[in-house]
């Protein structure tokens, strides 16, 4: 009998990608979403939908009870937000209230995968290391990975709960919709990018991110994380470099001064603010944007779990366009 497994954030563009790779590895997936989320992207799939308020741990108590789960990816969140308090309603507090409804319906799991992002620990602090790792102290930068840092406190402070925390680097893939907008920008034969000396950036493409996430659900370690990426590091330029490839297009670069991107970013959350709609970058963001490095540590996920990633930059890139192409997106 198949195993069966809770994906929260399921319709999502990473939960879309957890659950067809869930589905390959032979796992029963249901498919958390909330009560009034679009499944166009996962209906077709032979999958159980499970509508779910967050607004309370009752209300979840009442969607999962009389479930077996055996493993729950708790995908759900936000990545951008007007404010503070958007981040820790959607990240913390709804985190919250799955493990309040997990130790009221006394569920025995296997394990529980909760997915956060490498901003939860923050970039490198070259004092310390060269690249970000669990011996890291974490110090986020921004409201989103401070939220995500508060909601990892509460899965390891959670007595009897096996769980496995997956921090990504920046994921890209078919249907994202936050780096697309660099996609777009290529595609008009422009790059601005953020005058800083000697960045070094991540990226995973969705594909390996969610293989990842499988096989760390399955195998046997627990109490622990792993940071992912593509197991390589990037410049500035890379990925606007990557998608003019990729197009077969000629691109002109603008390194904008950070001065000027501190300006936009201003001007950029005041209109989120006023018009109610979450900007791409704002003061909050801005810090992430600028950082001068998000290496990370993807050797120790590879050895644990003894994965290669299968994509890198160019390759992923290739893909994405293609997709974005026939989706009529660029």
């Amino acid at each position: 009998m198949s195993s069966t497994c809770l994906i929260t954030g399921a319709n999502g563009f990473i939960g879309t990608f957890l659950v067809k790779s869930a589905q390959s590895a032979g796992l029963n997936v249901i498919a958390g979403v909330r009560q009034q989320s679009n499944i166009d992207s996962i209906k077709d799939l032979g999958i159980t939908i499970l509508r779910i308020d967050y607004s309370s741990a009752e209300t979840i108590v009442e969607a999962l009870k009389g479930i077996h789960f055996d493993y729950i990816i708790h995908n759900a969140g936000v990545t951008k937000a007007l404010d503070q308090n958007e981040y820790y309603l959607s990240n913390v507090l709804q985190t919250s209230f799955l493990i309040e409804a997990i130790q009221h319906l006394n569920l025995s799991l296997k394990k529980f995968v909760f997915i956060s992002s490498l901003a939860a620990y923050g970039p490198v602090d070259f004092k310390i290391a060269d690249y970000v790792s669990n011996k890291n102290t974490p110090n986020p930068v921004t409201d989103y990975g401070r939220s995500k840092l508060q909601a990892e406190s509460l899965v390891t402070s959670t007595p009897n709960l096996p769980y496995v925390i997956i921090r990504p680097t920046a994921v890209y893939g078919p249907g994202e919709l936050d780096l697309y907008q660099v996609f777009v920008m290529v595609s008009k034969g422009i790059a601005f990018v953020p005058k800083v000396e000697d960045q070094t950036l991540t990226f995973v493409y969705v594909q390996d991110l969610v293989d990842v996430v499988i096989k760390a659900a399955l195998s046997e370690h627990t109490n622990c994380s792993f940071f992912v990426s593509d197991g390589k590091n990037y410049q500035t330029k890379s990925l606007p470099k990557e998608i003019s490839r990729a197009m077969g297009k000629k691109i002109f670069f603008i390194e904008t001064p950070l001065f000027l991107i501190h300006v936009l970013a201003e001007i950029t959350g005041l209109w989120g603010k006023i018009m109610r709609k979450t900007p791409i970058l704002n003061k909050d963001k801005l810090s992430e944007v600028i950082a001068r490095s998000w290496a990370c540590d993807m050797q120790s996920t590879m050895n644990a779990l003894d994965f290669k990633p299968q994509f890198d930059l160019a390759e992923g890139v290739k893909n994405t366009v293609r997709w974005y192409v026939q989706n009529d997106m660029l």
